[in-house]
Parts: C-alpha cells; sequence; structure tokens
C-alpha cells in the first residue's frame, strides 16, 4: 500500500485512492501549517504509479525542489523530495505499491486499512461488517447474512460510528474457476472433535493457521461440501445458516463473527481473497466453503 513518509516528524500516513494534503478537516493529510492551503495538494493513484497535483495553492507544492504547476500530474518514485507550501523538502513515499481499502470515521479519529482485499468495521477483532472484492471483481458489503455492492466514498454505519470508504477502482481478482478461491484447506482433527487444526494451501506456500475456535465452524462446511461433492450434487457445499447455526449450537451473531475472524486470520497471514474462504448466497441465508479442494485427517 502507498505510505507517504515525513522525515522531520517521522510520522507516515496510508494514501487512500485519492489523499488530500492540506490546513481543511476534509483532508486526509491534514498539516497544521499557515503556509499551507487548505486543500493544497493531491496524491493519486493513476493504476500504475502515484501522482501528485498542487491545486493552485498559494505557496506552492515542489518535488525535488522544483516547483510543480497547478493542475500538473507529476509521477512519483520513493527517491523524489516533496514538500508543501515550502521548498524545505521532508516528505518521500516510503512504499510506492498500489492502495489499499480503508475507512475512516466521520466523527472521531479511528481509521481501518484493509489486509488485502479484506476490511473489517469497526476492527478485526469485533467486525459489525465486512468489505472485500468478490469474485466478479466488485466491491461489496457483508453485515451479517445480506451482501450489497459498494462503491468508493460511500458512508456506512458500523458500531454506533459513521465512517466514509476508500477503495482502490477494482480489479478482478485471479481467481481459479475450478476451485473458487485457489484455496486447498487441510483438516486435522481429534478423535472427539475438540482439537481442531488447519493448514491453508495456496500457490505452493503452506500457512499454518494452527487451531482456532473459528475451525470447527469452517469443517462443518468443508464436510458439507465433501458429501455434497460424493452424492453428485451439481453446485455443492450450500448450508442454511439456521441448519449451521443447529449442527453448532451458536446465534447468527457468533457464526458472523467466527467467520470474519477467519478471513481475517487468513489475511494476516498473506492468503491472497481471503473473503472467499466463505461464500454467501444473496437472499438466500445460504453459505458455504469457498473451495472443493479439502481434505480432512484424523490426528
Amino acid at each position: 500500500m502507498g505510505v507517504l513518509f515525513h522525515a522531520d516528524s517521522d510520522a507516515t500516513f496510508t494514501l487512500q485512492v485519492r489523499t488530500v494534503v492540506g490546513r481543511s478537516p476534509v483532508c486526509q493529510i491534514r498539516l497544521n501549517d499557515p503556509r499551507i492551503s487548505g486543500e493544497h495538494a493531491t496524491l493519486s493513484w493513476s493504476g500504475q504509479r502515484w501522482e501528485l497535483r498542487d491545486l493552485a495553492s498559494s505557496n506552492g507544492t515542489f518535488v525535488d525542489g522544483a516547483r510543480v504547476e497547478p493542475g500538473q500530474a507529476v509521477p512519483l518514485t520513493p527517491q523524489n523530495r516533496l514538500s508543501f507550501g515550502h521548498d524545505g523538502g521532508g516528505w518521500s513515499l516510503l512504499d510506492d505499491s498500489g492502495p489499499v481499502g480503508g475507512a475512516r470515521e466521520l466523527v472521531g479519529d479511528r481509521r481501518a486499512v484493509a489486509r488485502g482485499d479484506l476490511l473489517c468495521l469497526p476492527d478485526d477483532q469485533e467486525p459489525e461488517l465486512c468489505v472485500y472484492l468478490d469474485r466478479t471483481g466488485r466491491w461489496v458489503m457483508e453485515r451479517g447474512d445480506e451482501v450489497t455492492p459498494v462503491a468508493d466514498q460511500a458512508v456506512v454505519r458500523a458500531a454506533d460510528s459513521v465512517w466514509r470508504l476508500f477503495l482502490p477502482d477494482p480489479v478482478v481478482p485471479t481467481l481459479r474457476a475450478d476451485t473458487g478461491s485457489d484455496l486447498r484447506l487441510s483438516f486435522r482433527v481429534s478423535g472427539d472433535e475438540e482439537y481442531v487444526e488447519l493448514d491453508v494451501l495456496q500457490q505452493g506456500r503452506v500457512h499454518q493457521v494452527g487451531a482456532n475456535t473459528f475451525n470447527y465452524l469452517l469443517l462443518v462446511l468443508a464436510r458439507e461440501r465433501l458429501a455434497d461433492a460424493e452424492r453428485g450434487t451439481s453446485d455443492p457445499g450450500w448450508l442454511h445458516q439456521e441448519e449451521l447455526s443447529r449442527k453448532l449450537g451458536l446465534h447468527d451473531t457468533t457464526i458472523y463473527t467466527q467467520i470474519h475472524r477467519a478471513r481475517t486470520r487468513l489475511a494476516k497471514l498473506g492468503v491472497a481473497h481471503a473473503a472467499s474462504l466463505v461464500e454467501r448466497r444473496q437472499r438466500t441465508r445460504q453459505l458455504r466453503i469457498g473451495t472443493h479442494s479439502l481434505d480432512v485427517h484424523r490426528l
């Protein structure tokens, strides 16, 4: 993700698709300096690189000491030195990779940054909603069993707060059509089923998830898909949430939280498209494990 670094204060700022720098409260990077205009400059992702534009500021925006013409798009690299309101430098790109999704509280100081393509609000531990890229490359918002499309700059409510979403232009994810998510899940289960370990394999790499409370939920969904496939079901693995709740002895809210924590755990491990771990059918309250590459072993 793009990160702007200020050497004088040692501060870092995660860049959004379009980040406004200035003194105004609406700016994503707010600088309390009288030489800086209310909305001074922008840093924007072009799809391939970060670009800087001066917004006709009073005292100018500078790249390597040269003043930028207002409105001119200047491509940036980590080697460039930037400054706002004077030519003293001090700013640079610490990370020039593309932007990731994020959110900012409209009233308050909290911010949230996506892990890969997965953004949880208000946080990873107690998620009330989840925003992610679906299989077609659309940003969608999942709240409970409802999944709806969502766009950049949308305003949503989570945990009694209002948040604005900052979502990069979606790119269709490179998922294998035959597996749904290019994941292979390998479960190891104790004889009494009180202990479940999980490994996730993706593109030749093994991610050791270990033992977690959500593993048994994933195991139940995996077994449902395996059983349906053995019976020859054409679209296997779909389970009504009421049936899943009965099998697990858990309320809907607990199931929802465990699914989010499972996705977040995979995202933290570096698994691509972690949200595809569990799929939902809109308006049916059905869900399933997001891959048919599954195996279950006894410990």
